[in-house]
């Protein structure tokens, strides 16, 4: 029933026998590979340890592997993701449309929906998104524990990591009824700190702001996405905080959201835990945020304030890696 909701709101039928090299082009869209902020952040909490060079070879090969992790663990949510908003007729709605802004992953590019472009099944996308959860779990056990200052309890954590990030629109549909703005805040804190915790065994007050501070990066750019989304999310009962809250509560939400990381920010500074000196160089990203205000909030352009989020977290990854690197 689900596949026949998909095809009535206007998907092609499924084309001749994918290349290789269309097979790969497919499942990584699928997964949204290429959507870095979801993985990137683990280098964070590599930058963050006592010596980031002088990592001995088990250590190198739980970070390369626990990168691999957060991939998969990531392309696991965004290809069930994808499967359920397809199956509600979300992404036939809110992709493909010629009167959206352009540029990077915006929602006129139906081609990063390969469900909605009918280059893949309902049973691949499904097979996919599952298995590669699975190789997520498995990634993230070996880094754990062939890494020297693991605690055991890492193990079970991921697993949660991974099946939270699986369920955020699939099975439990979190983001279909709880908290899921909160829960990918959290997700994208959490692969900052995972590798500092198996890789020596601590966090650092340092550690816990920043994973704070660029999970709240990441936050932004889906709760202004989400305003975009807001009726074809409601049609499909997809009660987000956008559906849940009138426009206006909802901007107020966003900007007391956006207040309090610029909070959190300077206490940091204030009790030592982020170097003064850092604090020019993250003026950016508060200026960039308070553009996502004046264009999401204000001007109620969503995409670009979404479009303008991807940047504040190029801004505050580079920011933060070199900050760690050349004070550690």
């Amino acid at each position: 029933m689900h596949t026949e909701i998909g095809h009535a709101a206007g998907a092609p039928p499924v084309p001749r026998r994918r290349t290789l090299r269309e097979t790969l082009s497919v499942y990584l869209r699928l997964g949204n590979m290429k959507v870095y902020i979801q993985w990137l952040p683990a280098l964070i909490g590599w930058s963050l340890v006592a010596d980031p060079f002088g990592l001995s070879p088990a250590e190198v090969a739980a970070l390369a592997l626990f990168v691999l992790a957060c991939l998969t663990g990531a392309a696991s949510g965004g290809a069930l993701d994808h499967l359920q908003g397809f199956r509600d007729g979300i992404d036939q709605q809110t992709y493909g449309a010629s009167d959206v802004l352009g540029g990077y992953q915006t929602k006129s590019d139906a081609s990063i929906k390969p469900l909605v472009t009918g280059e893949i099944t309902d049973p691949e996308a499904r097979r996919f998104g599952i298995g590669i959860g699975v190789v997520s779990v498995a990634l993230g056990t070996v880094a754990i524990l062939i890494a020297p200052e693991s605690p055991w309890w890492l193990v079970p954590l991921w697993a949660a990591w991974v099946l939270a990030s699986s369920q955020y629109a699939y099975g439990t549909k979190i983001s279909y009824y709880g908290p899921a703005e909160l829960l990918l805040g959290i997700e994208i804190g959490a692969i900052v700190c995972f590798p500092v915790l198996f890789l020596e065994g601590a966090l650092s007050w340092t550690g816990a702001f920043q994973a704070y501070l660029i999970g709240t990066l990441f936050s932004q750019v889906t709760l202004f996405s989400m305003i975009y989304d807001r009726e074809a999310d409601a049609s499909a009962r997809r009660l987000t905080l956008a559906v849940r809250l009138s426009p206006r509560a909802y901007r107020t939400v966003l900007a007391i959201w956006i207040v309090t990381g610029w909070a959190v920010a300077v206490t940091g500074f204030a009790v030592g835990a982020l170097d003064l000196w850092l604090l020019p160089a993250w003026l950016p990203v508060w200026a960039m945020q308070v553009a996502q205000l004046v264009y999401g909030v204000v001007r109620g352009d969503a995409l670009t304030a979404r479009r303008i989020g991807w940047h504040a977290f190029d801004v505050a990854f580079v920011t933060f890696v070199l900050a760690n690197l050349l004070t550690g």
